[in-house]
């Protein structure tokens, strides 16, 4: 046995979801406060890296990749749950306006790579760490929490500028997307799946042609709608038990 993990393969030094969740939320509200919105797109990449590094060292560190969900998918729950495909209908919906380059060359490469960053962050973030950390407790506490949390986190966009009505309907999807997910990775096993769908929901939006106020409501409860009916379909799925 590893001597960083105990005899059911959880770490002896659990990372705490709480404090990540700080470091993460601060780090980037203050990044969107102090840095002029001209140059966001091209230097939001390199904080991204340097918060991921500092969450791969910890996992690696406690020899957890393991524990918060990073293996293979169950082949038999990735059929059930339909391979995913719902997941990469949703993660499509930036470019339901239409196609268009939002940045240039540079400005394009690094938002990707920063997106990439932050679907990996979020995901170990808010599905991993904190849902493990709430199973402890309850499986349906674990999903609810989680799910609400990371909704309610884009709230933190307002501090950039965001309108009020997009930021609400956004917080609202959130909720869905996190709830639809946190039972992804219950029932199938891993986390991996997840944060593919994070980043490329997210880097879309560096090619998608911004629609109407009103187009924007009608997407955020076209998001809502899916990500729930999928949410429900993978609930009723066989279950294991989400604490091994």
């Amino acid at each position: 046995m590893n001597p960083t993990t105990q005899s059911n393969g959880s770490p002896k030094m659990p990372l705490r979801a709480p404090l990540w969740i700080a470091v993460y939320v601060v780090a980037m509200s203050a990044f969107e406060s102090l840095v002029p919105e001209a140059a966001v797109a091209l230097w939001r990449a390199p904080l991204v890296a340097a918060l991921s590094l500092a969450l791969v060292i910890a996992l690696r560190k406690r020899d957890a990749f393991a524990f918060y969900g990073f293996v293979r998918p169950r082949p038999g729950a990735l059929r059930a749950a339909l391979y995913g495909l719902p997941l990469v209908a949703l993660a499509t919906v930036n470019l339901w306006h239409g196609v268009t380059l939002r940045y240039g060359p540079l400005e394009t490469a690094a938002y990707v790579a920063a997106m990439v960053g932050v679907g990996f962050l979020e995901e170990t973030i808010f599905r991993g760490l904190l849902l493990k950390e709430l199973l402890r407790r309850s499986e349906r506490l674990a999903v609810i929490v989680s799910s609400v949390t990371f909704g309610l986190g884009h709230i933190v966009n307002l501090l950039s500028g965001a309108a009020t009505l997009d930021t609400a309907a956004q917080v609202v999807y959130a909720i869905a997307v996190g709830f639809m997910l946190s039972v992804f990775v219950l029932r199938v096993g891993s986390i991996l799946p997840c944060v593919a769908f994070h980043a490329l929901f997210n880097s879309l939006s560096a090619f998608g042609v911004e629609g109407s106020d009103r187009d924007s409501l009608v997407v955020a409860g076209a998001i809502t709608l899916l990500a729930l009916a999928y949410a429900v379909r993978l609930w009723r799925m066989p279950r294991r038990d989400p604490r091994n």
